[in-house]
């Protein structure tokens, strides 16, 4: 009868962490006591953010309800984060410095999460890099070979660039089953520059999304990656159809304006003849001052069959 009890226990503890339906963050941020740091769930939308206290021995806690994986950021600032990816059951410990998170962090229990911190220290590096570019370019503006320089720089710029994006694709490869390459998928090198195209590079969206909604069909990071997936796909089909009806060589469509006269002239009517298409606006300078030079082009061609619409 004991043997059995101990079982049960056993299969209701195994039961137990199988079904967590809530996970924790905990940690400690050296000079960070009394410090506010802010927690907020990216996964799931319109989310407000939870905040405690960092106590006087520089540890905090965290404790999200969740029976899904969670894409979490834990932060001081805009500029002062760090990026987790949490499973319910996880506990999940947090070391670093409070002036720099990203750059000093170290993290137990989750696996996930520190495949993503991988991902932030190599991302790191190539910003390092960067920065010390733009250093020697203000070290030189005097310079008188600044010109060649500047070739050098943005050579070098641009195989950081590339350097990133073999190593994101490489890593997704690798990992595609896993959350933390949702996370690869919106890197950038700077808050302007994605490192994937979404369109140029959708195949490697599409292999994410595909192994997601195999291994976590139901949860919001997968839902909101089909989503964009989805959106993209349409709107790359929209691009292609466009480019079938107004790229180079296809035949324009017709358009029908008024005239000065008061008529109304179609393009189509003008089938034969030479014609420019001239775009312009009352508002515009550049526009109004080259007016009169397609005037003059109109009155010398117009007999050998140019027109303006």
């Amino acid at each position: 009868m004991r043997k059995i009890f101990y079982l049960f226990i056993i299969l209701f503890a195994a039961y137990s962490c199988t079904n967590a339906d809530s996970f924790e963050i905990n940690g400690k941020i050296n000079d960070g006591a009394n410090k506010k740091i802010y927690l907020i769930d990216l996964s799931s939308v319109k989310q407000t953010p939870d905040s405690t206290i960092i106590d006087k021995n520089n540890e905090f806690q965290f404790t999200v309800s969740s029976t899904e994986p969670k894409d979490m950021i834990l932060y001081f600032s805009m500029n002062n984060y760090i990026r987790l990816i949490v499973k319910p059951g996880e506990k999940v410990k947090i070391t670093a410095d409070a002036n720099n998170l990203l750059g000093t962090y170290n993290v137990e229990g989750s696996e996930e999460s520190n495949l993503v911190k991988n991902l932030n220290k190599h991302l790191s590096n190539s910003m390092s890099r960067l920065d010390s570019l733009n250093t020697v370019y203000n070290n030189n503006q005097n310079n008188p070979k600044l010109d060649s320089i500047i070739q050098e720089l943005t050579q070098t710029s641009n195989e950081i660039f590339q350097n990133e994006r073999d190593f994101l694709i490489s890593f997704i490869d690798k990992n595609k089953s896993s959350l933390a390459s949702y996370v690869a998928l919106s890197q950038k090198l700077s808050q302007r520059i994605p490192l994937l195209d979404p369109a140029k590079d959708f195949k490697y969206f599409e292999m994410v999304d595909s192994a997601l909604s195999v291994s976590y069909p139901e949860i919001n990071i997968t839902k909101l990656l089909s989503s964009f997936v989805e959106k993209t796909k349409m709107r790359i089909k929209e691009e292609q159809e466009n480019n079938k009806r107004f790229g180079i060589g296809s035949i324009a469509p017709d358009i029908a304006l008024p005239t000065p006269k008061g008529d109304t002239l179609s393009l189509y009517s003008l089938r034969g003849n030479y014609v420019l298409l001239d775009f312009w606006a009352a508002w515009c300078n550049p526009c109004r001052a080259e007016n009169p030079n397609i005037v003059a082009n109109y009155k010398k061609f117009h007999s050998k069959g140019f027109d303006v619409f």
